[in-house]
Protein backbone atom coordinates (compact mmCIF):
# COMPACT_ATOMS: atom_id res chain seq x y z
CA UNK A 1 0.00 0.00 0.00
CA UNK A 2 2.89 2.27 1.08
CA UNK A 3 4.45 1.58 -3.05
CA UNK A 4 1.48 2.47 -4.83
CA UNK A 5 0.64 5.01 -2.30
CA UNK A 6 4.13 6.74 -3.34
CA UNK A 7 3.73 5.89 -6.82
CA UNK A 8 0.30 7.74 -7.15
CA UNK A 9 2.42 10.92 -5.41
CA UNK A 10 5.27 10.76 -8.06
CA UNK A 11 2.95 10.09 -10.91
CA UNK A 12 0.99 13.03 -9.87
CA UNK A 13 3.92 15.47 -8.88
CA UNK A 14 4.78 16.11 -12.64
CA UNK A 15 1.28 17.19 -13.65
CA UNK A 16 1.51 20.16 -11.34
CA UNK A 17 4.15 22.67 -12.20
CA UNK A 18 3.15 22.32 -16.07
CA UNK A 19 -0.56 23.57 -14.32
CA UNK A 20 1.16 26.01 -12.95
CA UNK A 21 2.70 27.33 -15.86
CA UNK A 22 -0.52 27.34 -18.11
CA UNK A 23 -2.12 29.17 -15.07
CA UNK A 24 0.42 32.37 -15.59
CA UNK A 25 0.38 34.01 -18.54
CA UNK A 26 2.36 36.95 -19.73
CA UNK A 27 0.94 40.83 -19.29
CA UNK A 28 0.32 40.78 -22.84
CA UNK A 29 -1.28 37.73 -23.08
CA UNK A 30 -3.37 38.39 -19.99
CA UNK A 31 -4.68 41.77 -22.25
CA UNK A 32 -5.34 40.47 -25.17
CA UNK A 33 -6.98 37.94 -23.03
CA UNK A 34 -9.18 40.57 -22.52
CA UNK A 35 -9.14 42.39 -24.93
CA UNK A 36 -11.28 39.51 -26.70
CA UNK A 37 -14.02 39.38 -24.23
CA UNK A 38 -14.39 43.59 -25.07
CA UNK A 39 -17.42 42.90 -28.12
CA UNK A 40 -16.86 46.92 -29.04
CA UNK A 41 -13.04 46.93 -29.44
CA UNK A 42 -13.06 43.51 -31.10
CA UNK A 43 -15.76 45.26 -33.87
CA UNK A 44 -13.39 48.34 -34.07
CA UNK A 45 -10.30 46.18 -34.46
CA UNK A 46 -12.28 44.54 -37.34
CA UNK A 47 -13.37 47.60 -39.07
CA UNK A 48 -9.83 49.00 -39.00
CA UNK A 49 -8.27 46.17 -40.09
CA UNK A 50 -10.90 45.71 -43.17
CA UNK A 51 -10.20 49.37 -43.91
CA UNK A 52 -6.15 48.80 -43.97
CA UNK A 53 -7.09 46.09 -46.34
CA UNK A 54 -9.46 48.09 -48.40
CA UNK A 55 -6.76 50.69 -48.64
CA UNK A 56 -3.95 48.87 -49.19
CA UNK A 57 -6.00 47.26 -52.28
CA UNK A 58 -7.80 50.27 -53.22
CA UNK A 59 -6.99 50.27 -57.23
CA UNK A 60 -8.93 46.58 -57.05
CA UNK A 61 -12.13 48.14 -55.72
CA UNK A 62 -12.43 51.05 -57.73
CA UNK A 63 -11.94 51.34 -62.00
CA UNK A 64 -11.79 55.16 -61.97
CA UNK A 65 -8.35 57.34 -61.14
CA UNK A 66 -8.80 59.13 -58.21
CA UNK A 67 -7.49 62.32 -59.81
CA UNK A 68 -8.59 62.10 -63.20
CA UNK A 69 -10.89 64.71 -64.18
CA UNK A 70 -13.84 64.14 -66.08
CA UNK A 71 -15.91 67.33 -67.04
CA UNK A 72 -19.23 65.40 -68.62
CA UNK A 73 -19.41 63.19 -65.15
CA UNK A 74 -19.15 66.68 -62.86
CA UNK A 75 -21.67 66.94 -59.89
CA UNK A 76 -23.15 63.81 -60.65
CA UNK A 77 -25.40 61.83 -57.71
CA UNK A 78 -24.72 58.90 -56.39
CA UNK A 79 -25.57 56.27 -58.88
CA UNK A 80 -24.74 52.99 -60.21
CA UNK A 81 -21.76 54.38 -62.42
CA UNK A 82 -20.61 56.37 -59.56
CA UNK A 83 -21.87 55.17 -56.10
CA UNK A 84 -20.61 58.09 -54.21
CA UNK A 85 -21.37 60.63 -56.95
CA UNK A 86 -18.48 62.95 -58.57
CA UNK A 87 -17.45 66.05 -57.63
CA UNK A 88 -16.57 69.00 -59.41
CA UNK A 89 -14.62 67.75 -61.63
CA UNK A 90 -16.06 64.94 -62.73
CA UNK A 91 -13.78 62.38 -60.31
CA UNK A 92 -15.29 59.98 -58.87
CA UNK A 93 -15.53 60.19 -54.74
CA UNK A 94 -15.46 56.63 -53.86
CA UNK A 95 -12.22 56.16 -55.40
CA UNK A 96 -11.23 59.06 -54.11
CA UNK A 97 -12.47 58.25 -50.34
CA UNK A 98 -10.52 54.67 -50.90
CA UNK A 99 -6.70 56.49 -51.93
CA UNK A 100 -7.80 58.98 -49.10
CA UNK A 101 -7.79 56.41 -46.37
CA UNK A 102 -4.10 55.53 -47.24
CA UNK A 103 -3.17 58.89 -46.73
CA UNK A 104 -5.16 59.52 -43.66
CA UNK A 105 -3.68 56.79 -42.07
CA UNK A 106 -0.67 56.98 -42.86
CA UNK A 107 -0.64 60.28 -41.37
CA UNK A 108 -2.04 58.72 -38.39
CA UNK A 109 0.95 56.32 -37.83
CA UNK A 110 3.46 58.90 -39.13
CA UNK A 111 2.81 61.66 -36.66
CA UNK A 112 2.15 59.32 -33.70
CA UNK A 113 5.76 57.80 -35.03
CA UNK A 114 7.51 61.40 -34.47
CA UNK A 115 6.06 62.14 -31.42
CA UNK A 116 6.92 58.68 -30.22
CA UNK A 117 10.28 58.60 -31.54
CA UNK A 118 10.59 62.13 -30.06
CA UNK A 119 8.41 62.02 -26.43
CA UNK A 120 9.75 58.77 -25.02
CA UNK A 121 13.38 59.24 -24.96
CA UNK A 122 13.19 63.07 -23.42
CA UNK A 123 10.40 61.65 -20.94
CA UNK A 124 13.04 58.71 -19.84
CA UNK A 125 15.77 60.84 -19.07
CA UNK A 126 13.46 63.25 -17.35
CA UNK A 127 12.01 60.81 -15.35
CA UNK A 128 15.34 58.70 -14.74
CA UNK A 129 17.76 61.34 -13.76
CA UNK A 130 15.46 64.44 -12.48
CA UNK A 131 16.43 67.66 -10.90
CA UNK A 132 17.67 70.17 -13.45
CA UNK A 133 17.28 68.03 -16.08
CA UNK A 134 13.84 66.93 -15.67
CA UNK A 135 12.54 70.45 -14.45
CA UNK A 136 13.90 72.01 -17.98
CA UNK A 137 12.50 69.09 -20.02
CA UNK A 138 9.22 69.42 -18.24
CA UNK A 139 9.04 73.65 -18.92
CA UNK A 140 9.78 73.23 -22.83
CA UNK A 141 6.50 70.76 -22.62
CA UNK A 142 4.39 72.99 -20.47
CA UNK A 143 5.08 75.99 -23.04
CA UNK A 144 4.39 73.81 -25.84
CA UNK A 145 1.17 72.85 -23.91
CA UNK A 146 0.31 76.08 -23.06
CA UNK A 147 -1.22 76.16 -27.32
CA UNK A 148 -3.99 74.07 -28.13
CA UNK A 149 -2.67 71.18 -30.12
CA UNK A 150 -4.51 72.62 -33.26
CA UNK A 151 -3.06 76.02 -32.58
CA UNK A 152 0.33 74.42 -32.05
CA UNK A 153 0.30 72.49 -35.62
CA UNK A 154 -0.92 75.42 -37.24
CA UNK A 155 1.71 77.62 -35.67
CA UNK A 156 4.41 74.80 -37.08
CA UNK A 157 2.48 73.90 -40.82
CA UNK A 158 2.41 77.81 -41.78
CA UNK A 159 6.21 78.13 -40.95
CA UNK A 160 7.48 74.80 -42.75
CA UNK A 161 5.17 75.67 -45.78
CA UNK A 162 1.40 74.01 -46.49
CA UNK A 163 2.14 70.01 -47.61
CA UNK A 164 0.98 66.59 -46.08
CA UNK A 165 4.86 65.93 -45.21
CA UNK A 166 4.77 69.65 -43.19
CA UNK A 167 0.63 68.50 -42.31
CA UNK A 168 2.51 65.22 -40.62
CA UNK A 169 5.50 66.41 -38.77
CA UNK A 170 3.48 69.58 -37.23
CA UNK A 171 0.96 67.36 -36.28
CA UNK A 172 3.65 64.88 -34.56
CA UNK A 173 5.78 67.65 -32.94
CA UNK A 174 2.46 69.12 -31.18
CA UNK A 175 2.05 65.25 -29.61
CA UNK A 176 5.35 65.40 -27.82
CA UNK A 177 3.97 66.54 -24.93
CA UNK A 178 1.87 64.36 -23.98
CA UNK A 179 4.47 60.94 -24.85
CA UNK A 180 6.72 63.02 -22.33
CA UNK A 181 4.44 63.49 -19.54
CA UNK A 182 3.13 60.04 -19.36
CA UNK A 183 6.90 58.54 -19.88
CA UNK A 184 7.66 60.56 -17.12
CA UNK A 185 5.37 59.52 -14.94
CA UNK A 186 5.96 56.23 -15.38
CA UNK A 187 9.54 56.21 -14.83
CA UNK A 188 8.94 57.92 -11.73
CA UNK A 189 7.28 54.97 -10.32
CA UNK A 190 9.09 52.12 -12.26
CA UNK A 191 12.72 53.32 -11.47
CA UNK A 192 11.78 52.48 -7.70
CA UNK A 193 10.81 48.93 -8.02
CA UNK A 194 13.47 46.19 -6.83
CA UNK A 195 14.18 44.98 -10.08
CA UNK A 196 15.96 48.64 -11.37
CA UNK A 197 17.88 48.53 -7.60
CA UNK A 198 19.28 45.08 -8.63
CA UNK A 199 20.35 45.85 -12.26
CA UNK A 200 22.25 48.98 -10.69
CA UNK A 201 24.01 46.76 -7.91
CA UNK A 202 25.17 44.49 -10.66
CA UNK A 203 26.65 47.28 -12.69
CA UNK A 204 24.71 47.98 -15.38
CA UNK A 205 25.21 51.17 -16.98
CA UNK A 206 22.16 54.17 -17.26
CA UNK A 207 21.20 53.70 -20.90
CA UNK A 208 20.47 49.90 -20.06
CA UNK A 209 18.76 50.48 -17.29
CA UNK A 210 16.59 53.01 -19.07
CA UNK A 211 15.74 51.05 -22.49
CA UNK A 212 16.63 47.12 -21.46
CA UNK A 213 14.79 47.40 -17.13
CA UNK A 214 12.77 50.40 -17.61
CA UNK A 215 11.44 50.83 -20.92
CA UNK A 216 9.96 46.97 -21.57
CA UNK A 217 7.74 48.04 -18.24
CA UNK A 218 5.69 51.39 -19.21
CA UNK A 219 4.82 49.93 -22.58
CA UNK A 220 1.35 49.12 -21.84
CA UNK A 221 0.11 52.61 -21.63
CA UNK A 222 2.42 53.67 -24.45
CA UNK A 223 0.27 51.62 -26.74
CA UNK A 224 -3.04 52.83 -25.52
CA UNK A 225 -1.91 56.47 -25.74
CA UNK A 226 -0.56 55.58 -29.37
CA UNK A 227 -3.89 53.95 -30.63
CA UNK A 228 -5.56 57.18 -29.31
CA UNK A 229 -3.37 59.23 -30.69
CA UNK A 230 -3.65 57.87 -34.38
CA UNK A 231 -7.50 59.24 -34.25
CA UNK A 232 -6.48 62.58 -32.65
CA UNK A 233 -3.71 62.83 -35.21
CA UNK A 234 -6.50 61.82 -38.35
CA UNK A 235 -8.29 64.50 -37.36
CA UNK A 236 -5.62 67.10 -36.31
CA UNK A 237 -4.38 66.44 -40.01
CA UNK A 238 -7.91 66.60 -41.70
CA UNK A 239 -8.38 69.94 -39.96
CA UNK A 240 -5.08 71.30 -41.17
CA UNK A 241 -5.94 69.66 -45.28
CA UNK A 242 -9.73 71.84 -44.39
CA UNK A 243 -7.77 74.71 -44.00
CA UNK A 244 -5.69 74.54 -47.04
CA UNK A 245 -2.48 73.48 -44.96
CA UNK A 246 -2.58 70.04 -45.32
CA UNK A 247 -2.71 67.63 -48.56
CA UNK A 248 -3.01 70.06 -51.54
CA UNK A 249 -5.12 69.50 -54.47
CA UNK A 250 -5.48 67.06 -56.24
CA UNK A 251 -3.95 64.86 -53.14
CA UNK A 252 -7.10 62.39 -51.83
CA UNK A 253 -7.38 63.06 -48.89
CA UNK A 254 -10.36 63.48 -46.46
CA UNK A 255 -9.64 66.17 -44.79
CA UNK A 256 -9.00 68.06 -48.81
CA UNK A 257 -12.22 66.72 -50.02
CA UNK A 258 -14.13 68.11 -47.21
CA UNK A 259 -12.72 71.32 -47.59
CA UNK A 260 -13.65 71.14 -51.22
CA UNK A 261 -16.75 70.29 -51.11
CA UNK A 262 -18.33 73.24 -48.55
CA UNK A 263 -18.83 75.27 -51.25
CA UNK A 264 -21.36 72.30 -53.38
CA UNK A 265 -23.06 71.51 -49.70
CA UNK A 266 -26.13 73.15 -51.12
CA UNK A 267 -25.87 71.54 -54.41
CA UNK A 268 -23.47 68.26 -53.99
CA UNK A 269 -23.94 67.22 -50.53
CA UNK A 270 -22.19 63.59 -51.15
CA UNK A 271 -19.10 65.67 -51.76
CA UNK A 272 -18.98 66.32 -47.80
CA UNK A 273 -21.27 63.66 -46.67
CA UNK A 274 -18.73 60.49 -47.61
CA UNK A 275 -15.60 61.49 -46.63
CA UNK A 276 -16.67 62.93 -43.17
CA UNK A 277 -18.46 59.48 -42.81
CA UNK A 278 -14.78 58.09 -43.39
CA UNK A 279 -13.64 60.52 -41.01
CA UNK A 280 -15.70 59.72 -38.48
CA UNK A 281 -16.18 56.06 -38.72
CA UNK A 282 -11.79 55.87 -38.71
CA UNK A 283 -11.92 57.93 -35.70
CA UNK A 284 -14.64 56.27 -33.83
CA UNK A 285 -13.45 53.17 -34.29
CA UNK A 286 -10.11 54.08 -32.93
CA UNK A 287 -11.17 55.46 -29.68
CA UNK A 288 -13.00 52.76 -29.15
CA UNK A 289 -9.98 50.09 -29.79
CA UNK A 290 -7.99 52.93 -28.05
CA UNK A 291 -10.80 52.88 -24.71
CA UNK A 292 -10.12 48.42 -25.19
CA UNK A 293 -6.74 48.39 -25.08
CA UNK A 294 -6.94 50.42 -21.92
CA UNK A 295 -9.42 48.18 -20.18
CA UNK A 296 -7.55 45.44 -21.08
CA UNK A 297 -4.21 46.30 -20.00
CA UNK A 298 -5.21 48.18 -16.70
CA UNK A 299 -4.04 45.09 -13.74
CA UNK A 300 -7.06 46.12 -11.55
CA UNK A 301 -10.35 44.74 -14.04
CA UNK A 302 -8.57 40.93 -13.42
CA UNK A 303 -9.75 38.17 -15.21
Amino acid sequence: MSRAGSATRMSRRPRSPAGDQQAIKSPFRQAFTRLRRNRAAVIALFVLVAEMVIAAGAPLFTQYDPVAIEPPDSLQAPSAKHIMGTDQFGRDIYARVLFGARISLQVGVVSVGIATICGVPLGLVAGYYGGRVDSSIVRAMDLMLAFPGILLALAIVTILGPSLRNSMIAVGISAIPSRVRLVRGSVLFTKENAYVEAARALGCSESTIMFRHILPNIVSPLIVLSSLGIATAILTAASLSFLGLGAQPPTPEWGAMLGGGRAYMGVAWWMTTFPGVAIMVTVLAMNILGDGLRDAFDPKLGE
